[in-house]
C-alpha cells in the first residue's frame, strides 16, 4: 500500500532526478553562427569546458589500448609513437596499468623498453616534485650531518692537540724542576771552601 503510493507521486510529480538529461537541455561544445546565404559559416565559438583540453595529434585513448593489446616483437616500435597520449591524456589510474602492459609485453617479446619511456607524464608531475622535494631534503641533511662530523672531527683533533701541548709543557715543567733539583743537589755537594 505504501510503496504504491510513493510509486504514484513519483511518477505523478514528473522527478527526473536519475532520467537522462534530453539532449535539447544540454549546452553545445560549440556554437555556429552562419551568414544570411546560409552557406557559408562565419565564425565557430568554442565554450570553455571540460571537453577543451589539449588533445595529442596522434592517436586517441582506445588506439592506445587496441595498440597494447597487440604488441609484438614486430610491432613494438609503435608503442613510441603513442607516447605523447600516454603522458599527456591518461589519469594515473591507467598509466599505471599501462605502463605495466607495456612493460610486461617487452620482457614477454624480448625487445628492450626506453629508459625515459612515459616517464614525464602529467598525471606523475606531483608525485615526482614531491618524491625530488623529499631527495633534496634528504641530501641538505646529509650534508649537514656531514658538516656537522667534520667539524667534531676538527675539534677532536684540536682537543688532542691541546691535551699533547698540555702534556708536552707538563713535561718540560717537570723536565725544569728535575734539572732545577739536580743543580741543587749539586751545590749541595760541593765543599764549601771557607
Amino acid at each position: 500500500m505504501k510503496f504504491s503510493l510513493v510509486v504514484s507521486l513519483v511518477l505523478l510529480s514528473g522527478a527526473s532526478a536519475f532520467l537522462p538529461t534530453p539532449m535539447a537541455a544540454r549546452a553545445p561544445a560549440f556554437t555556429l553562427q552562419v551568414a544570411k546565404d546560409k552557406k557559408k559559416i562565419v565564425e565557430v565559438k568554442e565554450h570553455k569546458d571540460w571537453m577543451d583540453r589539449p588533445k595529442a595529434p596522434k592517436g586517441k585513448l582506445a588506439d592506445l589500448r587496441t595498440v597494447v593489446g597487440k604488441l609484438s616483437k614486430e610491432n613494438f616500435d609503435t608503442i613510441y609513437d603513442y607516447e605523447e597520449v600516454l603522458t599527456k591524456n591518461v589519469g594515473i589510474n591507467l598509466y599505471q596499468k599501462t605502463m605495466k602492459k607495456i612493460r610486461s609485453a617487452a620482457r614477454r617479446e624480448g625487445v628492450e623498453l626506453k629508459a625515459d619511456f612515459g616517464k614525464h607524464a602529467c598525471c606523475t608531475k606531483p608525485r615526482r616534485e614531491k618524491q625530488d622535494s623529499f631527495v633534496q631534503t634528504k641530501l641538505e641533511e646529509m650534508k649537514a650531518a656531514k658538516e656537522e662530523k667534520k667539524a667534531a672531527e676538527e675539534e677532536a683533533a684540536a682537543a688532542v692537540v691541546a691535551e699533547a701541548a698540555a702534556a708536552a709543557e707538563a713535561a718540560a715543567t717537570e723536565a725544569a724542576g728535575a734539572v732545577a733539583a739536580v743543580e741543587e743537589e749539586e751545590k749541595a755537594e760541593e765543599p764549601v771552601l771557607a
